[in-house]
């Protein structure tokens, strides 16, 4: 066998061991390797991106000074990727070579901001320390917001700290906008008091008076800050008027987290279990637009009108229909949603039918759907139907 050949037998047998994440198969084929070398760079990579550890951490021991610098066509390394996935003794190892920890993909974004947007603070700590001033540019508003969020709802109290004492000027910059500080502020409190994260609200009401943002903050969000814990965890509470109608979406927000606790303390409150408003999702809404099913029955064993109107396709079975979640449409279905509602941007058939949801299209035309009804892809359903 040519060598050419060969290089390129053993490079797609090496893919395929990677994809079975087979790390015997990988070995011998490195060693192979070793034999017949290719200048190929992305396999690594490939293993990394599939989640094939086994296979990564025998590349990376034996091709690694190879294969660590390898960019893929978005400019992504295998850092990048090793930060989206939690196994923590790989990213050590990759860390511990010389792969660049500052590299930006295509869309200007370090492996730290994206560990950051994915909550992976285990790797937000390998990568970088409060004390590390490096890291004081590398910011985004969008990573921020997120993060700091997710890092107060998760406890983590030197990440939250870390972020706000090394990114004055972008907290700086938010501080120009009020409204966008306060909220960030606000929400990222409200996550820490309902999971019962004291020492984070603490942390975040600390600094905030030490940075001077009190004066951003919403007249809501400094009378609860006065107020300690208690205070902040009234700011997930809906402002409940004399029938009981709430003003925001608190129990829409807790719903499509899959919060329960959150949910049964607002309904506590008086919060009104199908208050909607305009295009904006009432809670039940919520739990079917993001697939929440144990959500789902928890509102409707609390008394959730399964076909109460609220949200841009019109109630919950709609909503669902338009998601794709197969699953909610058959427990509407089951817990007594009206098959034919038709609401003002279509019936749940033709919604399901004009995206391609075959699965649940033939759940609404086993349960009874008008396979003629307007809407949808013309024909789509019927021959579902017929099929």
């Amino acid at each position: 066998m040519f060598p050419s050949v060969k290089r390129a037998s053993l490079s797609q047998a090496l893919e395929n061991a990677i994809d079975r994440d087979d790390a015997s198969a990988v070995r011998d084929l490195c060693a192979e390797m070793s034999v017949y070398p290719t200048n190929e760079t992305g396999f690594l990579f490939r293993a990394v991106k599939q989640k094939s550890f086994g296979a990564a951490l025998v590349l990376l021991e034996l091709l690694g000074s190879d294969q660590i610098h390898h960019k893929a066509k978005n400019e992504r390394t295998v850092l990048h990727e090793a930060v989206e996935t939690t196994h923590v003794d790989l990213l050590k190892k990759i860390l511990s070579t010389d792969v660049d920890v500052d590299a930006e993909d295509s869309r200007g974004r370090t492996p730290l901001l994206i560990a950051l947007e994915h909550g992976n603070f285990d790797a937000v700590r390998l990568l970088w320390s409060p004390s590390d001033k490096k890291w004081t540019g590398h910011w985004e508003e969008a990573a921020w917001r997120k993060g700091f969020v997710e890092a107060s709802s998760g406890g983590h109290d030197d990440i939250v700290q870390g972020i706000l004492s090394t990114t004055s000027t972008l907290v700086g910059h938010l501080a120009s906008r009020p409204p966008n500080l306060s909220a960030t502020i606000s929400r990222a409190l409200s996550r820490a008091a309902s999971n019962n994260h004291e020492t984070t609200v603490k942390t975040i009401l600390h600094m905030g008076r030490a940075m001077d943002l009190e004066k951003n903050y919403s007249k809501r969000l400094k009378e609860a800050s006065r107020n300690g814990m208690e205070g902040i965890k009234q700011l997930e509470q809906p402002e409940v008027n004399g029938k009981g109608k709430t003003k925001g979406n608190a129990l829409a927000d807790a719903a499509r987290r899959n919060d329960s606790a959150t949910v049964l303390r607002l309904l506590e409150k008086g919060a009104d279990i199908n208050y909607g408003s305009g295009i904006a999702y009432n809670a039940l809404g919520a739990a079917a637009r993001y697939g929440e099913l144990s959500m789902i029955h928890l509102l409707l064993d609390n008394g959730a009108d399964v076909n109460a109107p609220g949200g841009y396709y019109g109630n919950a079975l709609q909503i669902a229909s338009s998601a794709g979640h197969d699953q909610v449409v058959q427990v509407l279905l089951d817990r007594g949603a009206d098959i034919k509602f038709d609401g003002k941007n279509n019936n749940a058939l033709g919604i399901a039918s004009s995206k391609g949801y075959d699965q649940v299209v033939q759940i609404l035309l086993d349960k009874g759907a008008d396979v003629n009804a307007q809407g949808g892809i013309p024909g789509k359903a019927l021959q579902i139907a017929s099929s």
